[in-house]
C-alpha cells in the first residue's frame, strides 16, 4: 500500500512538474566575448551570484497543487567539429536578466539567439547512423567539502600568468574532428541557503569535535594528559592575555593546519550562494568514425580540481555511463549488455537533449565560486589556454556544420 502511494506520488509530481516547466519556452543563447579578455574569473563568478535571484520560494499549493518549482538554466561548452563556443540555455523569461549580468562584466559581449544544436540529435536508437557516448560527473565527497576552485590557480599579481584551471578541457575540446561533437553541460537551478548551507556548517562542527577527538582517522589524536593540562590553563590565563574565547583558543590550538584549512574550506563554501547542480560530458561521432579514446581527455581535464583533503570529480560509472559491464561471462551475458548498453544510451541523450534535473544522477551543491571555476571564457594572459578555437568572433546562426551526424 505505501509503495503504491509513493508510485502515484511520484507520477503526480512529475506530470505536474512537466506541465509548469514546458511554459517556460527554452531557448539557446551563444556567448561571445572579445579575444583579449582580461577579466578575472571573479567576473564570472559575480555573473553567477547575480543570476541567483531568479530563485524564488513557493506556497505549498503552488508546489504541490500547481507543480511551480524555479527553472533550470544549461551551460554549456561545446565543441562542434572542433570550434569551442559558450552556450546557455534558459527560458525566454530569464533573458534579460543574463543579458545584463553579462554585458555588466563584457560590455563588448555579443549575446545571441541560436538554434540548439541538438535539434536533430534529441533521440538516439541502435539504428541511428551515429553514435553516442556520456556520463554524469559526481562528487567524492558529500557536497559541503569544496572544489579546488579558481582562486588557487591564479597568481595574486596581474604581472605574474594565470593558469586557468579549464585549459585542459578547452585543449581536450579542440581535439574535435570536423565529424565530432564533445560538450560538457552544466545544469543549475537556484536553492536557498537555509537549503542547504546549515547542513555544511554542521559538518562542520561535526569534524572539527572529530578532529580533537581522532574520530575521523586523521593525523589528529585525542588529548594527551599534557595537553589536557595546557588547556586547563589556557582556560585560565587567556581571558586576561587577549580577551578572547579561552573554549575557542584552546579547541583550535589541537588542529594541525590541514586540519583548519578543512573547516576553513566548508565554512567558505556555505558563505556563497548555491545552486542544485548537474554536470553532463557527451560524445557523439558517426558510428564508422567513432573515437572512443576522445573521452578520456574530457574526463582527466576535471582531476586538476581535486584536493585531496576537500573534494573532487569523477566519472559515474555504474547509472549514467553509456556501457554496461558483464558480471562473469561476456559471451553468455552479451544479448543483456546489448539490452542495457542501448538504454542507457537513449535515456543519457533524451536527459541531455532536455536538459533534464530528473534523469540520471541525484544532484549536488556547487556554490557560485565553483561554478565559475568549471564555466569561465579563456583569459587571454593565460597559460596553456588555445585561444585559436575559441570561438569568440562572428557568431553563425543554424544549423550545426553539414558532416556531423544527424537522425
Amino acid at each position: 500500500m505505501v509503495l503504491m502511494i509513493y508510485v502515484f506520488y511520484y507520477i503526480y509530481m512529475d506530470a505536474i512538474h512537466d506541465e509548469f516547466l514546458s511554459k517556460g519556452d527554452p531557448v539557446l543563447l551563444s556567448i561571445r566575448i572579445s579575444r583579449e579578455n582580461l577579466q578575472s574569473t571573479l567576473a564570472v563568478e559575480q555573473i553567477f551570484a547575480q543570476l541567483h535571484a531568479i530563485y524564488s520560494g513557493f506556497t505549498f499549493a503552488e508546489v504541490y497543487l500547481e507543480g511551480k518549482m524555479n527553472f533550470t538554466i544549461s551551460l554549456e561548452i561545446v565543441s562542434l567539429g572542433g570550434k569551442v563556443s559558450f552556450f546557455v540555455r534558459t527560458p525566454r523569461r530569464y533573458i534579460g536578466l543574463i543579458e545584463t549580468a553579462f554585458y555588466a562584466r563584457y560590455p563588448s559581449a555579443e549575446i545571441l539567439e541560436v538554434t540548439d544544436y541538438m535539434t536533430n540529435l534529441k533521440r538516439w536508437t541502435p539504428e541511428a547512423s551515429w553514435d553516442v557516448w556520456g556520463t554524469e560527473m559526481k562528487l567524492i565527497k558529500d557536497f559541503p567539502y569544496p572544489l579546488k576552485t579558481y582562486g588557487e590557480f591564479e597568481h595574486p599579481t596581474a604581472e605574474e600568468k594565470i593558469i586557468d584551471p579549464l585549459a585542459a578541457l578547452i585543449e581536450a575540446l579542440n581535439k574535435a574532428e570536423s565529424h565530432e561533437l564533445l560538450a560538457v553541460q552544466i545544469l543549475l537551478r537556484p536553492i536557498a541557503d537555509s537549503e542547504w548551507a546549515p547542513e555544511a556548517i554542521a559538518m562542520s562542527k561535526k569534524l572539527k569535535k572529530d578532529f580533537r577527538t581522532g574520530a575521523t582517522g586523521s593525523k589528529a589524536a585525542a588529548p594527551s594528559k599534557m595537553g589536557k593540562l595546557v588547556r586547563e590553563v589556557s582556560s585560565e590565563l587567556l581571558p586576561f592575555l587577549d580577551g578572547g574565547s579561552a573554549e575557542e583558543e584552546a579547541e583550535n590550538g589541537q588542529l594541525s593546519p590541514g586540519e583548519r584549512l578543512i573547516l576553513e574550506a566548508i565554512e567558505h563554501k556555505a558563505s556563497k550562494p548555491g545552486y542544485q547542480s548537474k554536470i553532463r560530458l557527451l560524445h557523439i561521432a558517426p558510428k564508422d568514425r567513432f573515437d572512443g579514446s576522445k573521452k578520456g581527455a574530457i574526463i582527466g581535464s576535471f582531476r586538476q580540481l581535486a584536493d585531496s583533503n576537500l573534494n573532487g570529480l569523477k566519472p559515474d560509472t555504474n547509472l549514467t555511463w553509456t556501457a554496461h559491464s558483464y558480471v562473469f561471462l561476456k559471451g553468455l551475458e552479451q544479448p543483456y549488455l546489448d539490452y542495457k548498453t542501448e538504454s542507457k544510451k537513449a535515456r543519457f541523450v533524451e536527459a541531455y537533449a532536455d536538459r533534464s534535473m530528473w534523469l540520471g544522477l541525484p544532484t549536488m551543491v556547487l556554490n557560485t565560486e565553483e561554478i565559475a571555476t568549471l564555466y569561465h571564457f579563456p583569459i587571454s594572459s593565460s597559460e596553456g589556454v588555445s585561444q585559436g578555437n575559441v570561438d569568440n568572433i562572428a557568431v553563425r546562426k543554424g544549423q550545426p556544420p553539414a558532416d556531423l551526424p544527424i537522425m
